[in-house]
């Protein structure tokens, strides 16, 4: 039986402490930063599998 695997993201400390400031993604509430974060991350996600079915054109 195949089982799906979970990744579990852990906070993008880093990303959150380089932000450059004043820019207008710019955010110091960390649980406003980590969804911006997570929503960007699904929305690469969703790309990838979308660019990876489509078919080759001949």
């Amino acid at each position: 039986m195949l089982m799906a695997t979970r990744r579990v993201l852990a906070f993008p400390l880093w990303q959150y402490l380089n932000q450059r400031l004043f820019t207008p993604g710019f955010t110091l509430n960390p649980k406003r930063f980590w969804r911006q974060y997570y929503d960007a991350y699904l929305e690469r996600c969703w790309q990838k599998d979308c660019a990876s079915k489509e078919e080759p054109s001949c």
